[in-house]
């Protein structure tokens, strides 16, 4: 009988009780369409709850905010990592200034941006003056900065000279 009662009283535990339902986790929601290339605002944004097991690519609400849609984003469907961008800061074509910086000398120059690309992103460059392509990280200002090239090694009879 005291096998029984303890039996029952288990089975009554809350800890046995039906789950209440899968876990989630707290995934984001437009509340109005946003467009393509539309920086996206803490307000255009809803909570939303989703399933763990499918919530894989879906992003947090800090991940969303300050970020660009790279497509249309319909109200009610969770925002995914491959719906948004960091923002472009130079875009194809835009007329751009090329910094190169090496010990204590600075030389800057005009060129166009041959790609699209956000802070951070190396690119390919169009100096207008002399048509080379170079490549440069494209820094907080828009400003590209080009890496300086190494030095050709002399021979050896040159740095002798030295």
């Amino acid at each position: 009988m005291i096998r029984l009662a303890f039996l029952l009283g288990i089975l009554a535990s809350p800890a046995l009780a039906a789950p209440a339902g899968p876990a989630t986790i707290d995934g984001v929601t437009p509340v109005e369409v946003i467009r393509r290339g539309e920086i996206i605002a803490e307000a255009q944004l809803n909570p939303l709850p989703i399933p763990v097991n499918r919530a894989q690519t879906v992003l947090r609400m800090g991940d969303v905010v300050g970020r660009q849609a790279r497509r249309d984003l319909a109200p009610g469907q969770p925002i995914r990592t491959y719906d948004v961008q960091a923002p472009e800061a130079v875009k194809r074509g835009e007329i751009v200034t090329m910094v190169l910086a090496h010990g204590g000398m600075i030389v800057a120059a005009q060129g166009r941006a041959m790609e699209t690309g956000s802070i951070g992103d190396t690119i390919r460059v169009q100096n207008t003056v002399s048509q080379r392509i170079v490549y440069g990280a494209i820094a907080e200002d828009g400003t590209i900065l080009i890496a300086p090239v190494a030095a050709p090694k002399l021979p050896a009879r040159l740095t002798a000279l030295n």
